[in-house]
């Protein structure tokens, strides 16, 4: 069995690196982000988003976890929305999702350079303590299946990239 690439973790508003804070436009209670190297990739911070959330099995399962604690999710699919997550604001290498329920509101940035992917979460709790006690037991499986989720991207693109044997000529 190949051995998985690491994920790195920072967990904590102050922990998240500020140009990420400053990306998610949300005065957050909790914020966390996670980061694995990136093959070679031409893809936008948008297409690894919907990736990630979207084409992995593990992202596929997580709009549960969301609609438990009553987030409002929009249609799937669709242009204007990323796993039902609002596509606030795109860039080549980010982009800003956001989500909400009535005690709590959420942002996910997704940062995709030459060599890494991140994927950030932000939360706000609108009813502080109901949106702490919501999102609390969320937050593990969230924590534990985020890591799940970027390797599984990764893996995904790494399978579809040709291989050094690809290119050698026949003959």
């Amino acid at each position: 069995m190949r051995e998985q690439e690491p994920v790195s973790m920072w967990v904590g508003v102050q922990a998240v690196p500020e140009v990420t804070c400053d990306r998610a436009e949300l005065n957050a209670d909790y914020a966390d982000r996670f980061s694995i190297s990136l093959p070679t990739s031409d893809r936008s911070a948008l297409d690894w988003a919907r990736l990630i959330l979207e084409e992995t099995p593990a992202g596929r399962g997580a709009p549960r976890l969301w609609t438990a604690i009553g987030v409002r999710l929009g249609p799937r699919p669709s242009p204007d929305h990323v796993q039902g997550w609002r596509t606030l604001a795109q860039h080549p290498t980010w982009a800003r999702l956001g989500a909400a329920t009535t005690y709590l509101e959420a942002r996910a940035v997704v940062e995709a350079d030459d060599d890494t992917l991140a994927l950030a979460l932000f939360v706000r709790y609108r009813v502080p303590v109901l949106g702490a006690a919501l999102w609390w037991p969320i937050s593990v499986m969230h924590r534990r299946g985020v890591p799940v989720m970027l390797q599984q991207a990764r893996a995904r693109v790494s399978r579809r990239s040709p291989s050094p044997a690809d290119d050698r000529l026949p003959g």
